[in-house]
């Protein structure tokens, strides 16, 4: 289901909205057909949302193996 809370007020005083689905699927947005996670979005702007069939997939990130010995510059004459 999609939900929208209030995400924050601004300095400049206008309140932000945050647009996500509880069921981790991707948002679309009805005017523009632009798929998001999730939308930030200014009050009263108006902006409507579907959600989409297609689940958010986080890929894992893989670390960098550590560097245990420094890499020395190839010799070059």
């Amino acid at each position: 289901m999609i939900h929208t809370d209030f995400h924050r007020t601004r300095e400049d005083g206008v309140n932000l909205y945050k647009t996500y689905s509880d069921i981790n699927h991707y948002i679309i947005q009805d005017q523009t057909g632009a798929k998001y996670t999730e939308a930030i979005d200014i009050e009263n702007r108006g902006y409507t949302y579907t959600e989409s069939d297609e689940e958010i997939v986080i890929e894992p990130e893989i670390p960098e193996p550590p560097m245990d010995e420094p890499i020395e510059e190839p010799n070059i004459e």
